[in-house]
C-alpha cells in the first residue's frame, strides 16, 4: 500500500500569514512522529530493537505447601486503622492468600517482622 501524501515546506515559526501545508520547525518531530507511527508500511518494516527471544522453560511443579511463595505489596492506600499498604503473601501450591496490613516505609527486616508474626 503506497501512501499519498502532500508537499510540505518547512519554515520558521515567525512566518506572519500561515498556510496549511507548512508545518513549523518546532513541530516537524512530532509530525514525522504522527506520520510513521500511523505508516503501514513504515509498521511492518520497522526493525526488531532487541535480540530473538528463546525457548521458554516451563517452571518447576512445587512438592509441598509453603515452598514457593509469592510476596507483593500495594501501597498509597487511603490510611485505615494507621495503615496504609498491604502486603500478601501467596502461597503456590495451595493458593492461600495472606493479606497484611503495613505502611508504605517498611522496611526489609520490617517485612520480614510482618512475614514471622502473621503467617
Amino acid at each position: 500500500m503506497i501512501r499519498e501524501t502532500t508537499a510540505l515546506r518547512w519554515k520558521p515559526t515567525h512566518v506572519t500569514k500561515p498556510d496549511p501545508r507548512v508545518v513549523p520547525l518546532h513541530q516537524m518531530s512530532r509530525y514525522i512522529g504522527q506520520y510513521v507511527s500511523t505508516c503501514d508500511l513504515c509498521l511492518r518494516t520497522k526493525p526488531w530493537q532487541h535480540s530473538p527471544v528463546g525457548e521458554l522453560q516451563p517452571l518447576s511443579v512445587p512438592d509441598a505447601w509453603w515452598d514457593t511463595l509469592s510476596i507483593d505489596f500495594v501501597v498509597e492506600l487511603p490510611e485505615s486503622s494507621g495503615h496504609d499498604a498491604v502486603m500478601t503473601v501467596i502461597d503456590a501450591v495451595s493458593k492461600r492468600v495472606y493479606f497484611i496490613p503495613t505502611h508504605t516505609t517498611v522496611t526489609a527486616e520490617g517485612a520480614a517482622q510482618l512475614f514471622l508474626y502473621y503467617i
